[in-house]
């Protein structure tokens, strides 16, 4: 059997003009960030990942207007490892 990366979760945020979209993978644990503004054009961003967060199952995206610090966030849901994680984003170098 492959172990392949297994897209499980995703999410859709807008902030700042921008759309941005979050695959889990189960497998390798951890979350893609696409800027999908042009749909046509999808531009992988960075890699977003917490030690101990296994088999991403579950998103939230929380725009800065309503992050309490006021920078957007990712809440994560963990499936393997029973973690819920609190990533705070990068959307400022756009």
């Amino acid at each position: 059997m492959t172990r392949a990366p297994n897209p499980e979760a995703v999410a859709v945020g807008r902030e700042r003009g921008r759309t941005y979209a979050f695959v889990g993978l189960e497998r390798a644990g951890g979350v893609m960030m696409f800027d999908v503004t042009d749909p046509g054009r999808p531009e992988y961003l960075q890699w977003l990942t917490n030690a101990g967060d296994i088999s991403p199952e579950g998103f939230r995206f929380v725009p800065s207007s309503e992050a309490p610090g006021g920078r957007a966030l990712l809440l994560a849901a963990h499936e393997t490892s029973g973690t819920t994680s609190v990533m705070e984003l990068d959307t400022d170098r756009r």
